[in-house]
């Protein structure tokens, strides 16, 4: 009699256990399933864009007006198409979860655990997306150096007025890359951003096309005509020197007479031009505009010279009435002229007059003295 009220009293308690379980886990069930219970709401925004830009919703289906716990775990909530916009410079980037921030494709199934998501974050009855825009930064290599081969990254997609972290970077044999600007002339110092800088989302309101900085590392020669304006600078050809002098090449022969001796070591990067102006003998060379107009030459045809820096050459001219320097022999001779100067007869024929009248003025004189006195 007590081992049969001992067994009972044992499967009472693995009974009572075995209830208290079966409430647990419908108490979990229970709060599981009213997790996703009923349908949800589904409202599209068109996102922020420019004043007077308009968008055009495709989301018209009265199946993506409403997302269900059913459709959830059959992966048939199915987010709306891609609006459109009026400006063509913005782009639909996605659908953005308001609560969650998640972002989507167009077409997307916004599943089970996305809904569990929202509805965590405080999601009851409504579940809202808005546009996200975007504008395209484009990348320029910037550099006109057709011996390098760089590799361009391909434009960004950057949401409209949101901070955008630039961190692409370029490469190249003879040059540093030093950061992007948005004006193609800009030089060293004036990068704005370096790699991993952000452009402020204030910034981007439109297209933006970023221009890569570059630093040579190495230095060139450049010859300048120098003759005082651009159209004149035209009619004058130029030596072109395009070597690029380092370290380990920086001896530089000093052009403009036209011969550069094949032997010279950079001669296959050297063009040679017979420094020729109607008008003027060419004397060499000047560091300086400055130096030029004051007739100042530091090089002439033939000298050679240690490239450690950029070097600038602008020519040294001398008008054909004046003594001009044989840039050949560093000799100086006297540049004449065969044409006749302008009057020099015309003094010579008045001098004459003159002296002829003179003259007949004292010769009549004379004359008028001898005749009173007879």
């Amino acid at each position: 009699m007590s081992i049969l009220k001992s067994k009972t009293h044992k499967i009472s308690k693995l009974l009572v256990v075995v209830c208290a379980l079966a409430l647990v886990l419908g108490v979990f069930s229970a709060g599981a399933s009213a997790v996703l219970t009923g349908t949800y709401s589904v409202v599209y925004k068109d996102g922020d864009l420019p004043a007077g830009v308009t968008v055009t919703q495709k989301n018209d289906e009265s199946t993506l007006k409403t997302f269900s716990e059913a459709d959830a775990k059959l992966n048939k909530n199915i987010l709306a198409a891609a609006p459109t916009c009026s400006d063509t410079n913005f782009e639909f980037l996605g659908w953005k979860e308001s609560l969650t921030g998640m972002m989507f494709d167009a077409g997307d199934n916004f599943d089970e655990k996305s809904l569990n998501m929202a509805v965590d974050k405080g999601a009851k009855d409504t579940l809202e997306f808005t546009a996200v825009w975007g504008i395209k930064v484009t990348f320029d290599k910037n550099l006109s150096d057709t011996t390098e081969t760089i590799t361009v990254p391909e434009p960004a997609k950057v949401a409209y007025k949101e901070d955008y972290t630039v961190d692409q970077t370029l490469t190249a044999t003879n040059y540093t890359f030093v950061g992007w600007a948005t004006d193609a002339r800009a030089v060293n110092a004036e990068a704005e951003y370096k790699v991993g800088d952000k452009i402020t989302a204030d910034k981007i309101s439109g297209p933006i096309t970023l221009y890569a900085v570059w630093k040579a590392n190495f230095n060139t020669v450049t010859y300048h005509a120098n003759t005082g304006s651009e159209t004149t600078d035209s009619a004058v050809t130029v030596p072109v020197d395009s070597t690029k002098y380092t370290e380990t090449n920086k001896t530089a022969t000093i052009m403009g007479g036209g011969n550069l001796a094949s032997t010279t070591a950079n001669a296959a990067t050297m063009t040679d031009s017979l420094m020729k102006r109607d008008g003027y003998a060419f004397l060499g060379w000047a560091t300086s505009e400055e130096e030029a107009k004051a007739g100042t030459v530091k090089y002439k045809v033939g000298d050679t010279v240690e490239v450690t820096d950029d070097l600038n050459l602008y020519a040294v001219w001398q008008a054909n009435n004046t003594t001009a320097a044989n840039t050949t022999t560093g000799t100086t001779t006297n540049a004449t002229t065969t044409t006749p100067q302008t009057g020099d007869n015309d003094h010579l024929y008045l001098y004459t007059l003159m002296a002829i009248l003179s003259l007949l003025g004292i010769a009549y004189l004379a004359y008028d003295q001898k005749k009173e006195q007879a």
